[in-house]
C-alpha cells in the first residue's frame, strides 16, 4: 500500500497555520467558559425544571462549546489572513 494513505502534515498543507496552539487555546478557553457558565444557567432556569436544568445546562455546553469554538478559529485564521 506505501504511502497511499498518508496525510499530509499541516505545514504542507497550504494556507493552513503549522501550529496547533491557538487552535487549542480558543477550545480551551470555551470550555473553560462553558463549565463557569453551566451553574449560572442552571440556576437561571429555576426550580421549575427540578434537575433536569443541571443536566440539560450540561448537554448544551457539550453541544454548542465545539461549534463556539469552531467559529471563533475560522474567525482568528481568516483575521490572521491564513485561511
Amino acid at each position: 500500500m506505501g504511502d497511499a494513505g498518508a496525510l499530509p502534515l499541516r505545514s504542507e498543507i497550504p494556507g493552513r497555520h503549522s501550529s496547533p496552539w491557538p487552535e487549542r487555546l480558543v477550545f480551551t478557553a470555551c470550555m473553560i467558559c462553558a463549565i463557569l457558565l453551566i451553574p449560572e444557567i442552571s440556576s437561571f432556569l429555576g426550580e421549575s425544571l427540578g434537575s433536569y436544568s443541571l443536566i440539560g445546562a450540561i448537554v448544551c455546553a457539550l453541544v454548542i462549546t465545539p461549534l463556539v469554538a469552531d467559529l471563533l478559529i475560522r474567525i482568528m485564521y481568516r483575521a490572521m489572513k491564513l485561511r
